[in-house]
């Protein structure tokens, strides 16, 4: 069970706590090696954290837990919008004025 709280989610006893990716401190611990994954054909790559408990899917690698984004590959054709660095906190498809909303 997840409970959200000023954009930090908490997790009960039973799972360690998703790291803050919008935190300098936190995101200067990234191994940018681990964990890194090609976001479809947008030229980007980014980190977002796993689970390593056992049980959690293939070697205990699920992400469902994980609600950012770190990118630390940037190439074209997303390079012109997005940075080494930058986080992605949500995502909204084709032209909004509307907000966009964080991942669930």
């Amino acid at each position: 069970m997840a409970f959200v709280f000023t954009g930090v989610l908490l997790f009960s006893a039973a799972h360690a706590q998703v790291p803050d990716l919008t935190l300098p401190e936190v995101m200067q611990k990234v191994d940018r090696k681990d964990s890194t994954y090609n976001l479809g054909p947008t030229g980007l790559r980014g980190f977002i954290h796993v689970s390593r408990r056992p049980g959690d899917g293939p070697n205990g690698t699920m992400t469902e837990e994980s609600r950012q984004i770190l990118i630390t590959v940037a190439s074209p054709p997303a390079d012109k919008e997005i940075n080494v660095d930058d986080v992605i906190l949500g995502v909204a498809w084709g032209r909004s004025s509307m907000p966009v909303p964080n991942f669930e």
